[in-house]
C-alpha cells in the first residue's frame, strides 16, 4: 500500500457497515491512554512537494523524487541531476526542490517519505530563514534554523520492489541530519493527559452513531468507483463553497437515504472529539508554529496508522472547514499541485 492517499474517516461510510464498524473501532482505539492497540500518530505537515528518497533496492543506488516513483508505468527515479532535467526539465521549482534532496539528503539505506517545508540560504546566511510557506500553512521557526533544507519524514516503505512496497506511517523515524545540511521535523502527536470532557462527548456521540448504523444494511454499494467519486465531489464542493453538510438537501441531489448522510456527520463530529486528545509535538523547540491565514493553529491534523487483525489501516484527522477549504480555494494550492506530479 503506497502512501498516495489517505482518506477521512467519516469518507468510509459509501463503503458499507462493515468499513463504517472498522473506523469506529479505529477512532474508539484513539481515545485510549494505554495504547494497547499500538497506533501509531503523527503530524501532518501541509508540506510540498511530497519527497520520496533512499536507497533503489535493485542497484543500491541512492535516488530522490516524488511519489511518481511509484508509478505503474514510467518510475522517475532520479539518482542524478541529469535525471531530474530529464524528468522535470518544465517544471522549474520542483526540478530546483529535487536537486536540493539530491544534494543535501542523508544517503540513507531504506526508502522514506516527507513533506518539504523549504530550504535556506545556500551561502550560509540564515538570519532571513524563520518563515516558509510550502503549500496552505505557513510555519513560522522562534530560531532560524541553520539546515540549508527542512522536511517532515512520515513514511518508510519495506519491500523488494517499488510495485509492491509497502507504506509504514511512522512518527519515530530517526535519520542522520548530514552533518546539519538538514533539519528533519519531529512528527510525533501527543496526547492530552485531561480529557474527561472529551471522553464523555465520544462516549455520547459514539452510542448514537451505532444506533444509526442498521441504515447501512439498506444501503446499495456503489455499482462502479465513479459513482461513490461523484458524491464525495459533491461533498467536497460543499466544503469549498463553506457551506453546511445539510442531510436533507444531499439526499435530494444525490437520491441517497437520508441517513446515510446524518451518519457522515456524526462521524465528523466523532472524528473532531478524537483530534481534541492530540497536541502537535508540544514542547518541541525545533518545531515551527502553524498558521492559517495568519490565525495560529495546533496542525494541520493527525494520521492514525491502526492494526486490525494482522491488517493495517491508515486515515487522516483533520479540520475540513477549517484546513481543507483553504487548500480548495488558495491560489498558492492550486500552484503547487500542478507542481506535484
Amino acid at each position: 500500500m503506497k502512501n498516495i492517499h489517505i482518506m477521512h474517516p467519516e469518507d468510509y461510510v459509501f463503503d458499507g457497515k462493515k468499513s463504517v464498524q472498522t473506523i469506529l473501532e479505529i477512532l474508539k482505539s484513539c481515545m485510549d491512554y494505554d495504547n494497547k492497540f499500538e497506533n501509531h500518530y503523527s503530524i501532518k505537515y501541509d508540506g510540498a512537494p511530497a519527497i520520496v528518497f533512499g536507497t533503489d533496492v535493485n542497484n543500491g543506488r541512492f535516488f530522490v523524487g516524488t511519489k511518481s516513483v511509484f508509478n505503474k508505468g514510467i518510475k522517475k527515479i532520479c539518482y542524478t541531476n541529469d535525471c531530474i532535467d530529464y524528468y522535470y526539465s518544465e517544471q522549474a521549482y520542483l526540478n530546483h526542490i529535487l536537486k536540493q534532496c539530491l544534494k543535501y539528503l542523508p544517503r540513507v539505506s531504506g526508502v522514506y517519505q516527507g513533506d518539504f517545508i523549504g530550504e535556506c540560504n545556500t551561502a550560509g546566511n540564515n538570519l532571513g530563514c524563520k518563515i516558509f510557506t510550502p503549500n496552505a500553512i505557513t510555519y513560522k521557526f522562534d530560531t532560524p534554523p541553520t539546515a540549508n533544507i527542512i522536511l517532515a519524514v512520515h513514511t518508510k516503505y519495506l519491500g523488494d520492489e517499488f510495485d509492491i512496497m509497502q507504506s509504514f506511517p511512522n512518527s519515530g523515524i530517526t535519520l542522520p541530519n548530514n552533518d546539519g545540511k538538514v533539519l528533519f521535523l519531529n512528527t510525533i502527536a501527543e496526547q492530552t493527559t485531561d480529557d474527561r470532557i472529551f471522553q464523555h462527548a465520544f462516549r455520547y456521540t459514539y452510542s448514537a452513531i451505532i444506533d444509526q448504523l442498521e441504515i447501512l444494511y439498506e444501503f446499495p454499494k456503489f455499482r462502479t468507483k465513479a459513482a461513490k467519486a461523484r458524491v464525495l465531489k459533491l461533498i467536497n464542493s460543499k466544503i469549498r463553497a463553506n457551506d453546511v453538510l445539510i442531510p436533507e438537501d444531499l439526499a435530494k441531489e444525490t437520491g441517497i437515504d437520508c441517513r446515510i448522510f446524518e451518519l457522515y456527520v456524526m462521524i465528523t463530529q466523532l472524528k473532531e472529539i478524537v483530534m481534541n486528545r492530540f497536541k502537535c509535538a508540544e514542547g518541541y523547540n525545533t518545531n515551527p508554529r502553524a498558521y492559517l491565514s495568519n490565525k495560529e493553529i495546533e496542525c494541520e491534523g493527525i494520521v492514525v496508522s491502526h492494526v486490525n487483525h494482522w491488517s493495517r489501516i491508515v486515515i487522516k484527522l483533520v479540520q475540513r472547514y477549517e484546513f481543507s477549504r483553504y487548500n480548495f480555494t488558495s491560489s498558492r494550492f492550486v500552484t503547487q499541485k500542478e507542481v506535484v506530479v
